[in-house]
Formats: structure tokens, sequence, C-alpha cells
């Protein structure tokens, strides 16, 4: 099982690790709370289920919208009067057949008429309906409740025939094609972390592994934690991530390349010191380096070892081992 690599150059990376975990995007999350209380009467999406923004996902009928709606329709019969008489009045007054007074009055009740009717449409316009477009044959207490993002619905709080408050969640919607990566950078580190900067994200219990930009880092150090918030955006159009994924967010620090290296599951203490085991023909030899940087995978070779040498990779321990073995015969 013993695998050769061979001694030479190599990009070694100084790597910052920090644990996180995978967040919605907060600016792609919406949670969905009807702006009238009504009795729910029809559900149309599913939890899971995708949607599109303006879709519709479920209808209430609610006795507060239904009164909105007959007070526009009365303001507006009373508007028409009114401006019928105004301009009734106002032709006999040029006429000099009625009195100012009267045509003063007219205009008048014109004009609070016409409040009227502003405000009773303003007040629906404030609940999302278009007091304008009113469709016939639709009960005045119909209420759609839609969607206002495109995303998938992560929770869901409503059945037919419940009655529902206008400060309740009833659904909460979710852009997953775009998450957060969450994590926390100690106030020691805060200098080699910025805005803007290329990280790796890696969640090793789906073997995942992406590149992302850090978004956000906060101004403030925890008093308790002694670190600062920081989030990386992902692009998950792939729908691999998902919320509540424990990821490393690996930042690059330093970076070089240097002439002669060697992998890190190659390195075995031997006499207190670092070794490897350097092929010679069908045996091998054991060889105290002295090293210098390292990354996860390799570390620079400064003395011991020249480029172009084989040596024992994955499962050098067994070569240590054997040698234990063999140290030991030898005093007994």
């Amino acid at each position: 099982g013993i695998t050769i690599d061979t001694a030479g150059p190599a990009r070694i990376e100084s790597v910052l690790k920090l644990p996180g975990t995978i967040e919605f995007d907060q600016n792609r999350l919406a949670h969905v709370v009807p702006r009238v209380g009504g009795v729910v009467v029809e559900v149309r999406k599913k939890l899971g289920e995708a949607v599109s923004q303006g879709e519709v996902l479920a209808v209430l009928e609610s006795r507060e919208l239904a009164e909105l709606k007959s007070r526009l329709a009365t303001a507006r019969k009373r508007l028409e009067l009114a401006r019928s008489l105004y301009q009734r009045e106002e032709r006999m007054w040029r006429e000099q057949i009625s009195a100012e007074k009267n045509y003063l009055n007219a205009r008048t009740q014109l004009a609070e008429a016409e409040i009227t009717v502003t405000t009773a449409s303003d007040q629906l316009d404030a609940l999302g309906m278009q007091a304008d477009k009113g469709a016939r044959g639709v009960s005045l207490a119909r209420y759609e409740l839609r969607s206002p993002l495109d995303g998938t619905v992560i929770e869901k709080h409503l059945v037919v025939g419940e009655a529902v408050q206008t400060d309740t969640t009833v659904m909460v919607i979710a852009d997953l094609t775009a998450l957060f990566g969450n994590f926390s950078v100690p106030a020691n580190n805060l200098n080699q972390v910025k805005v803007g900067q290329t990280v790796r994200v890696k969640a090793p219990e789906l073997e995942f592994e992406t590149t992302a930009t850090i978004d956000y880092l906060g101004t403030l150090v925890g008093e308790q934690t002694r670190s600062a918030p920081a989030h990386v955006h992902i692009d998950n159009k792939a729908l691999n991530w998902r919320p509540g994924l424990f990821v490393s967010i690996e930042v690059v620090e330093k970076a070089a390349t240097v002439p002669v290296t060697v992998a890190l599951e190659a390195i075995q203490s031997w006499h207190d010191a670092d070794a490897v085991f350097v092929q010679d023909g069908d045996q091998f030899e054991v060889r105290p380096l002295q090293l210098g940087r390292r990354d996860t995978n390799r570390a620079e070779v400064l003395q011991g070892l020249s480029g172009g040498e084989h040596y024992a990779a994955d499962n050098s321990f067994v070569l240590k081992a054997e040698l234990g073995k063999a140290g030991a015969t030898h005093d007994h």
C-alpha cells in the first residue's frame, strides 16, 4: 500500500481556516404576511414547491377587504353625483340663473368627494390591491396572497378554513440559488481578512468545494466571542449546497512557489526530527529533513532532500514501524 512520490516544486499556501455554516441569503428571503385578516379558502402551493414572483400562493376571504372595496365603490358613485351637480351649478351661475353661493357649495362637495375617493383608493393600494382594475364577477372579499420573489416554499403555516391575522407569517419563501456562508473572524486575524477577498468553502460531509467572495465583514467585535461576523456569497444554481451545513472557510494569506516540497503524509517523526523514507533501488533510507513553510497538502524542504528524489508518500508509517522493529531486534 505504499505509494511513491517525487520531491519537486509546488505552490505553498499559508491558509487561515475558519469554521462556518451555510445560511439563507437574507436579501433573498421573504416572510409572507397577509395585509388583511381573513379565512383561507384555497392554498395553491405546497412545502418545497418552486414559486415565481407575483404567483398566487393562497386565497383568503376578508370582510375587511370587502368593506374597503364597498367604501370605494360608494365614494365613486357620490363623486359622479357631485361632479354632475357641480357642472350644473357652474353653468347656471355663469348664466346668472343661480346664486354664487350654490355654485361654491357644489364645488366644495365635489372636492370632498374627490378626497374620499382618493383616500379609499389609497387604502386598497396599501394592501396591494389595484382598485382601478377590479374584475367583474369576483367576490369583493377575495384576497390573493402572492409571492414577493422567485424561490422555494421553505415554511408553510396555513390550511383551508383557518383564520389568519395580519401579523401572521403564513409562508416563508427563499431563493436557494444564492446562499451565504456565515463565519466569525477572531480579533487577532482581522488584519488577514478583507471584503472582496476570494476564499475556499469546503463541506466535508458532502465533499463539496467552491470558491466565494467575502461580501461582508462586521465592524464590531463581539464582547463575548472576541470575533467579528462575516459572510461570503455562494452561487448555488445547481442546488448542491443546503442551509445548515457545516463548512470550512479557507482564507489564503500568502502563496509562493518553492523548489522542493514533499507531501505531508510522507513526513514521519524519527529521533525527534522530521524525516521521510527515500527510495534507494528496492530499499528505503530514512532521511532527516529541515522543513520550512507548510500548507494543507505539502511542506517546503530546506535541507535533506533534492528535487527529483523519490520517497514513500502514502502509508510511509509502515516503513517506520518496520524500522522500529529492526532496531528493537538489534538492541535485543
